[in-house]
C-alpha cells in the first residue's frame, strides 16, 4: 500500500482512512473520493477571539436565516478580532460564501481577510473580501485562477485551517458580525495529495536555501558548495553569485562594478526600473497679459474657477475645458488649450447663446477623438429660497440630467436624450458628482456614481446607483448594471460620490472600465479598485485596500473618513498610462500642504497621511506595487505654494497626455475654507522623471565605492583620501542632498581615521568582521534591484527561529 505524508501522518492513496480525530483523510472512498468538482466542505469552529454572550461562534456554521440571533459577534472591534475554522479533511479551498438574515445591521462586516494552511500557525492569506450592503448572499472566489483545471489546483495551498480576519464594519463604532458562512472546495486526492506535496516539497526547498544563505554569511564556504552540489539546488542567478565572490569573499571591488555594468547591458535591472515610480517636476504655464475681455479674442487665459471639467486629446495636441464655478456664479465658457505652446483658445463665451449647455458646475465631459465630439452631462443644482434668482441666470427652468454634443469640426452643439427617465423621477431631475468616459472600441459612454433630485427633493439628493451606458449610434441610454442586477457570484456596482473612473484599453479587444474608490454615503467607503467588463457584464472587485486613500487611525484597520473628506469636495482625479499599465491618483481634499507633498507619518499610519494632499502611484500589472510620487523640489511646501509647487487645492482637474508623458492640473478651489474663497486659474505642467539602466548602475558604483573607500581607510588613510576625492566623488550627484550629505559624513569619517592613533589587533579583526558585515549588507542591497525570485532569500535563518527563554539562559557558547 503507498502512503503519503502530510503533517507528519501518514495518508494512504487507497479507500481505508483512519479515524478524524487520528489524522486527516480526504475522502470516504468511492466516487466521492474522485470528484473534481468543488463541494461543500465539512468543517467546525477552532478557536476565536471573543464573543458577546449568546452570539457563540459556532452560530456562523448554523443557517438559520429566520433567527436574526443566530450569528457570531465579536465583543469588541480593537484589532485583531478573528474566527478559526478547521476541515474535517485536508482541502483545496476553492471559495467562501457570507450570508445574512439582515440587509441592513449596524454591525454588518464591510471588509475582512481570509487565511488558510494545513497548520494552524502557518496559514498564508488567500484573499480580500468586501461584503455587499444591499446583497443577502456574498460568494468569494479564493484561488488564484478563476476558471482553474486540475494542474492549476494541484498547484494552489492545500488547507486544514481557515481564518476569518474582520477589518471593517459598515458603522465603525459598533462590533463584527458573521451570520452565516460556508466553505466550497476539494478534497479528492487526486487533487489535494499532489498539492500537499508540492508544498511540502517547497518548504523543504526554501528552508535548505536558508541554510545555504547562512552558511555563506558565515563564511562556512566549503560546507556550502558540499551542499548545494549534493542538492542540485540553487540559491540565486548566477550573476549574484559571481558577485558575491568578486565583492564579498574577494574584495575585488573594480570587477564588482565591471559586473553590475554587464548586468545593465544584458537588461538584468530592467524589471527593477519598470516598476520604478519617478520624482516629480511641476512648472507653472504663465499666463500672457491681455488688453481687455469684451471678446473671445482678446481672451488669452480662462477666469479662476472650480467644478469645472477637462477632456484630453493627445493625438492632436489639445485639451478642452468647459465650465465650472467661479465663486460668483456658473460658467458656460468653453475653451482649448494647445499643448505644444501652452496657450489658450476660446471657442465660446457663452454655450447656451450658442445652442449649447446653460452654465453649470459639477457636470462632466468626455471626448469621441476619432469623431471629434465633446459630449456634456450634468448640472449642480442648489434649492434657492422663494423669490431669489441666480444672477445672469436665464429665465427658464433646466433640466439638469440633459445632454448635449459639442462637433469640433462645425462648432455646433446639439441636444441629445437625457437620463431622466433613468433616475426614475417624472419632473427635471438634476444629476451632478458622477463620472463619464467614453469606450472608443465599442462606441458607447458610461456613467456612474453622482447624486440626483428634482425640484422637490431635499438638498442632498440620493446617490444615483448602478451604471448608464449610451449607445451613441441609437442615441439610447439604458441600465447595463443596475445597483444588485448582477449574480450573487459577483460584487454588484453600488453607487457612491467622490470616486473615479476610466477605460483602461487592451489591444485583444476586452476593454474595460475601472472605478477608484468612492464613498457610498456619510460613513461607507467602497472597494479601492473595482472593474467591469462590458463583454461580459460582470465586475470584479480587484482589491478592498483603502488605507492609503483614506486617513486612518489604526495601521492597515478601519479607515475612518475626516470630516475634511466629505464627498462634496469632489471626486478623486484619475490618469492612465497604457504603455507602463499605471494610474496616477490625485485625491480631491483638502490641506495645509501642496499637492505632490510626500505625507509625513503621523497617526500611527504606515505611511502618514497629510490631509491627503498627495499624488499616489498605482500599477496595473501588479496591484500590490503602489506608493506615494516624491517630489524633488528642495523648497519646504507651504499652504501658499511657490513657483514649483501648486497650491492646494480641490475640485481641481488632472489630465494626463500619454503621447508627450505629461500631466496637466488646471484651476481649483483654493483651502482652507471659510478663510478663503479664492478660485483658482493657474495651469501647471507636471513630469514624471523616469530611473534610467545608467542611473541604476551609478548608484551601484556609488555604493561599491564608498565600500572601497571605507576599506581604503583601516590600511591606508592617505589613500583613502585621494580616493574620495577623486574616484568616489566623480560618482556623486550633486543635485542629491541625500548623496551629498553621505559623502560628507563619510569624508569626517576618513579624517577621524587618518589623524587617529594605529589600531591594535584585536581592533583590526573587530573592523574587518565589521568591514565583512558591511559587503554583506552591500550584497544584499545591490540584490534588490534584480527580481525577487532570481536572488536569495530576503528573510534571514535566525528569523524562523523560536526563543526559549529558559534554554538561552543555559546556553553555553564558545566563543
Amino acid at each position: 500500500m503507498k502512503r503519503h505524508f502530510v503533517n507528519g501522518q501518514a495518508l494512504e492513496s487507497d479507500d481505508q482512512y483512519a479515524p478524524p480525530g487520528k489524522r486527516p483523510c480526504f475522502g470516504s472512498g468511492g466516487n466521492e473520493a474522485r470528484q473534481l468538482s468543488p463541494a461543500k466542505l465539512d468543517c467546525t469552529v477552532w478557536q476565536w477571539s471573543s464573543y458577546q454572550t449568546g452570539f457563540h461562534p459556532r452560530h456562523v456554521l448554523v443557517k438559520a436565516p429566520e433567527n436574526i440571533n443566530s450569528r457570531w459577534m465579536s465583543s469588541s472591534n480593537i484589532p485583531t478580532q478573528f474566527i478559526t475554522l478547521k476541515l474535517d479533511r485536508p482541502a483545496v479551498v476553492e471559495a467562501i460564501s457570507f450570508s445574512k438574515a439582515l440587509l441592513n445591521h449596524v454591525c454588518q462586516l464591510r471588509l475582512a481577510k481570509v487565511y488558510g494552511g494545513l497548520q494552524e500557525d502557518q496559514m498564508v492569506e488567500l484573499g480580500s473580501i468586501f461584503l455587499s450592503k444591499g446583497k443577502l448572499v456574498d460568494h468569494f472566489n479564493l484561488l488564484p485562477a478563476q476558471s482553474p483545471d486540475l494542474n492549476s489546483l494541484k498547484r494552489c495551498v492545500p488547507c486544514q485551517y481557515i481564518k476569518i480576519v474582520p477589518l471593517e464594519s459598515y458603522d465603525n463604532k459598533f462590533h463584527f458580525t458573521i451570520w452565516y458562512l460556508e466553505l466550497f472546495g476539494y478534497i479528492a486526492p487526486e487533487i489535494v495529495l499532489p498539492a500537499c506535496n508540492r508544498l511540502q516539497k517547497y518548504l523543504e526547498e526554501e528552508s535548505m536555501r536558508l541554510c545555504v544563505k547562512f552558511l555563506r554569511e558565515k563564511c562556512h564556504l566549503d560546507v556550502m558548495r558540499t551542499l548545494l552540489a549534493r542538492t542540485g539546488m540553487c540559491l540565486e542567478d548566477e550573476w549574484l553569485t559571481k558577485l558575491h565572490q568578486c565583492l564579498v569573499e574577494r574584495k575585488d571591488f573594480k570587477a564588482a562594478e565591471q559586473l553590475c555594468v554587464k548586468a545593465a547591458e544584458d537588461g538584468l535591472f530592467d524589471n527593477y526600473v519598470a516598476t520604478q515610480i519617478g520624482q516629480l517636476h511641476w512648472s507653472q504655464v504663465k499666463p500672457i497679459p491681455s488688453h481687455g475681455q469684451s471678446t473671445k479674442d482678446d481672451l488669452c487665459w480662462p477666469v479662476g474657477r472650480a467644478g469645472h471639467d477637462m477632456c484630453m486629446d493627445s493625438e492632436n495636441g489639445v485639451l478642452y475645458l468647459f465650465g465650472g464655478w467661479s465663486g460668483v456664479q456658473d460658467l458656460a465658457d468653453l475653451w482649448q488649450l494647445d499643448l505644444a505652446t501652452c496657450k489658450w483658445r476660446c471657442l465660446s463665451l457663452d454655450t447656451e447663446e450658442d445652442g449649447g449647455p446653460s452654465a453649470r458646475s459639477c457636470h462632466k465631459i468626455c471626448m469621441d477623438i476619432d469623431n471629434q465630439h465633446i459630449y456634456v452631462l450634468g448640472q449642480f443644482y442648489e434649492p434657492r429660497p422663494m423669490g431669489y434668482r441666480t444672477p445672469d441666470r436665464k429665465d427658464r427652468e433646466l433640466d439638469g440630467s440633459s445632454f448635449y454634443r459639442y462637433c469640433i469640426r462645425t462648432n455646433s452643439w446639439e441636444e441629445l436624450a437625457g437620463v431622466g427617465d433613468l433616475l426614475g423621477s417624472v419632473e427635471p431631475t438634476y444629476l451632478f458628482d458622477h463620472r463619464m468616459c467614453f469606450d472608443r472600441s465599442r462606441k458607447q459612454i458610461y456613467a456612474f456614481g453622482g447624486r440626483k433630485w428634482g425640484a422637490s427633493s431635499a438638498f442632498r439628493g440620493d446617490i444615483v446607483d448602478g451604471l448608464l451606458c449610451y449607445e451613441v449610434v441609437s442615441n439610447t441610454w439604458r441600465h447595463v448594471v443596475n445597483g444588485g442586477g448582477l449574480s450573487n457570484t459577483s460584487p454588484v456596482l453600488q453607487g457612491r460620490l467622490g470616486h473615479a473612473m476610466i477605460m483602461i484599453p487592451d489591444k485583444g479587444g476586452a476593454d474595460q472600465l475601472l472605478i477608484i474608490g468612492g464613498y457610498g454615503g456619510k460613513e461607507t467607503l467602497m472597494p479601492y479598485m473595482q472593474s467591469y467588463n462590458p463583454d461580459t457584464n460582470t465586475c470584479k472587485v480587484l482589491t478592498e485596500d483603502t488605507d492609503f486613500l483614506y486617513d486612518s487611525c489604526a495601521v492597515s484597520l478601519a479607515p475612518q473618513l475626516s470630516p475634511q473628506m466629505t464627498p462634496s469636495h469632489g471626486p478623486i482625479q484619475c490618469t492612465h498610462d497604457a504603455e507602463r499599465g499605471e494610474i496616477v491618483i490625485c485625491p480631491n481634499v483638502f490641506g495645509g500642504d501642496v499637492i505632490g507633498d510626500t505625507p509625513p507619518k503621523q497617526c500611527g499610519h504606515p505611511a502618514g497621511m497629510r490631509q491627503n494632499n498627495y499624488l499616489f502611484h498605482q500599477s496595473l500589472t501588479n496591484l500590490d506595487q503602489r506608493g506615494y510620487l516624491k517630489d524633488v523640489c528642495e523648497t519646504e511646501p507651504t499652504a501658499s505654494g511657490s513657483d514649483s509647487w501648486p497650491k492646494a487645492r480641490s475640485l481641481h482637474c488632472f489630465l494626463y497626455d500619454d503621447r508627450r508623458k505629461k500631466y496637466y492640473l488646471f484651476g481649483g478651489w483654493l483651502r482652507p475654507p471659510p478663510r478663503c474663497n479664492e478660485r483658482l486659474d493657474d495651469l501647471w505642467v507636471l513630469t514624471l522623471e523616469q530611473p534610467t539602466r545608467q542611473d541604476v548602475v551609478r548608484r551601484i558604483s556609488l555604493d561599491i565605492r564608498k565600500q572601497q573607500c571605507l576599506h581604503l581607510v583601516s590600511s591606508n588613510p592617505s589613500a583613502a583620501i585621494r580616493y574620495l576625492q577623486t574616484d568616489l566623488r566623480a560618482f556623486v550627484d550633486k543635485d542629491d542632498a541625500e548623496e551629498l550629505e553621505e559623502l560628507h559624513s563619510l569624508c569626517n569619517t576618513v579624517l577621524q581615521v587618518a589623524h587617529g592613533s594605529t589600531p591594535s589587533n584585536d581592533d583590526k579583526d573587530s573592523c574587518e568582521r565589521e568591514l565583512h558585515k558591511q559587503r554583506i549588507d552591500l550584497f544584499k542591497q545591490i540584490s534588490c534591484y534584480i527580481p525577487e525570485q532570481k536572488a536569495e532569500p530576503r528573510c534571514n535563518l535566525h528569523d524562523v527561529v523560536e526563543i526559549d527563554v529558559q534554554a538561552l539562559y543555559h546556553a553555553d557558547f564558545r566563543v
